[in-house]
């Protein structure tokens, strides 16, 4: 009877210790229920280092998945942590990559999940169900369809968005804010604030160039105001080109709009004002600077604020880009 007690005891004991014991594979120093240590580089004792770490994965007691984590988030049901990889060693997440034959294809992948991601990767079915090649779809199981994920990179035609919004800074730009004379009393209006910027075009302060990253149709937008009297005011967008800008008088411009001469009143303060707008298409590549003609910088300053306005918010240029 005593030797059957003993046996009952320790079968409790490992029963126990099956249940609330950690495995590890490649390490004698599990961190959780389940711990892969990938490269057998951690310590028997204490916590794994963070270059240990990179190659660890973990399954802990309430299900939570690390990856390059010994500790992953609670609130998530995976974690792919990079952070401990080198800077130049990174990796992300790959996801599956198919071949759908349209947004109502459900043999594919059969009965897709509501919220299932995937990758396309062909051109393939008829408008307007037809799917698009490299471009993310999600599954909605409401309409029994595939939904594009649209990104900056995959606007459907004929579609715009904001490429850039751009602006003056508040001070130190009164005379600056037009570089020399060209030639032909032209200048390049030197934008210094960038207020929206996204993928599909760039605007550089430094060069004050717009570079079109993305072909297509851009609408450009421009209001400048300045002070004092001029002898005539013309605000617009060179043509596009590639390398460096060269002035050629009235053939610098795509399109501009002119004002007349304007002077002064006797102890009145007098802000001119121009708006232009115009369209071109622009291949990925090519650039343009915004110009102007017969304002002088030394005459004519952005110090709208004299007149109690605020040259940040009267002096902008919008530009909406239209996917061909």
């Amino acid at each position: 009877m005593k030797k059957n007690s003993i046996i009952l005891a320790m079968a409790m004991g490992l029963i126990s210790t099956s249940v609330f014991s950690q495995v590890g594979v490649h390490t004698a120093n599990p961190q959780a229920t389940f711990h892969i240590d990938g490269a057998k580089d951690n310590a028997a004792t204490g916590v794994p280092a963070s270059a240990q770490q990179a190659n660890d994965v973990v399954v802990t007691r309430s299900g939570n998945v690390g990856i390059g984590t010994t500790v992953p988030n609670s609130s998530a049901v995976l974690d792919v942590n990079v952070n401990n990889l080198p800077a130049n060693n990174k990796k992300g997440i790959l996801f599956p990559q198919v071949s759908l034959t349209g947004r109502a294809d459900i043999t594919t992948v059969p009965s897709p999940a509501n919220g299932l991601i995937v990758y396309n990767t062909v051109n393939a079915g008829s408008n307007p169900d037809n799917v698009i090649k490299d471009t993310f779809y999600i599954y909605n199981s409401t309409l029994t369809k595939w939904v594009r994920l649209i990104d900056e990179n995959s606007l459907p035609s004929k579609s715009a968005s904001i490429a850039n919004i751009l602006g003056f800074l508040p001070s130190g730009n009164n005379t600056t804010f037009l570089g020399p004379d060209l030639g032909s009393k032209i200048r390049i209006i030197k934008f210094d604030k960038v207020l929206v910027q996204g993928d599909i075009a760039t605007y550089n302060v430094s060069t004050n160039e717009f570079t079109a990253n993305k072909s297509g149709y851009y609408n450009f937008q421009i209001s400048l105001t300045v002070t004092g009297t001029i002898e005539a005011m013309r605000v617009g967008i060179s043509k596009p080109f590639t390398g460096a800008f060269r002035e050629q008088g009235n053939a610098s411009f795509a399109f501009f709009k002119d004002e007349d001469k304007i002077t002064s009143p006797t102890g009145f303060a007098l802000l001119n004002t121009s708006n232009c707008f115009g369209s071109m298409f622009m291949n990925a590549g090519e650039k343009v600077v915004f110009l102007t003609r017969f304002i002088d910088p030394s005459t004519n300053t952005i110090n709208v604020e004299s007149s109690n306005y605020n040259r940040t918010l009267i002096n902008t240029v919008t530009i909406t880009y239209f996917a061909p």
